[in-house]
Formats: C-alpha cells, sequence, structure tokens
C-alpha cells in the first residue's frame, strides 16, 4: 500500500486525478478514496457512514464469491491460451507448441 501511493504521489496523471476527485460531487462514488498510505486506510474505513459501510460490506461478499468461483473453476487444465500476431501461423504455433 505504501509503495503504490507514493508511487502515486510522483506521477502526473495520478494528481490530475485526484483534482478531478476533488472537484467531484462528494456524494458520488467517483469522488472518494482511491489510494492512501498504511496511516490513511485504517482512518478512512473507521470514520466510514453506514452507507458507505454497506458497499463495504456488499465489495466483500463480491469478493468472496470471486475468490469461491476461481477457486472453483480455475484449474491448470482449464486453461487456454490465444495468440494472435501479425507473424505467420506456423511462426506463432513455433513459439507456442514446445511449451
Amino acid at each position: 500500500v505504501d509503495s503504490e501511493n507514493s508511487k502515486n504521489l510522483t506521477t502526473d496523471i495520478r494528481r490530475r486525478l485526484q483534482i478531478l476527485k476533488a472537484l467531484a460531487d462528494p456524494n458520488h462514488h467517483f469522488s472518494k478514496f482511491s489510494t492512501g498510505n498504511a496511516i490513511t486506510l485504517p482512518a478512512s474505513s473507521s470514520t466510514s457512514t453506514d452507507e458507505e459501510k454497506e458497499e463495504e460490506d456488499s465489495a466483500n461478499y463480491v469478493r468472496e464469491a470471486l475468490l469461491a468461483f476461481h477457486a472453483r473453476h480455475y484449474r491448470p487444465e482449464n486453461m487456454v491460451i490465444v495468440i494472435v500476431g501479425p507473424q505467420s501461423l506456423d511462426t506463432l504455433e513455433e513459439w507456442v507448441v514446445p511449451r
């Protein structure tokens, strides 16, 4: 978390994003917290409104459902590869098939 936040502090694109977020309607999801550090993250969650807590509970439910789906369905034997390129089919096959 800290390293991601430090990286974001020095990126012009992230600075512009923060300006847009500050100008946005405070009731809109876009204006909400998106990055921080080990100090700001716990503080933001402890002062959450009931609506934000409901959103967090919903997000946790979705996360748990996705993890369960992943654990059940993501298996090496179910994996496929798709490769596209300007190379000939023979070249693309040479790159993939031996592996």
